[in-house]
């Protein structure tokens, strides 16, 4: 059963728009995802490329 939600946070983290590294998350309960989501940067910004991630210099 793990594995099943572990692929569905791989495939969310695909739509993630970080430069630096590509997350994706599912909260799951009793078998059940309540929520998921990605490291994306918030609606109306523009996504950082590597040579402006604010998160580059933090390892």
């Amino acid at each position: 059963m793990n594995e099943k939600f572990m692929k569905i946070a791989l495939e969310e983290s695909k739509n993630a728009n970080c430069a630096k590294v590509k997350v994706g998350a599912v909260i799951v309960l009793n078998k059940s995802i309540l929520g998921k989501g990605n490291n994306s940067v918030p609606k109306g910004c523009m996504p950082c490329t590597l040579d402006t991630c604010l998160r580059k210099n933090i390892v």
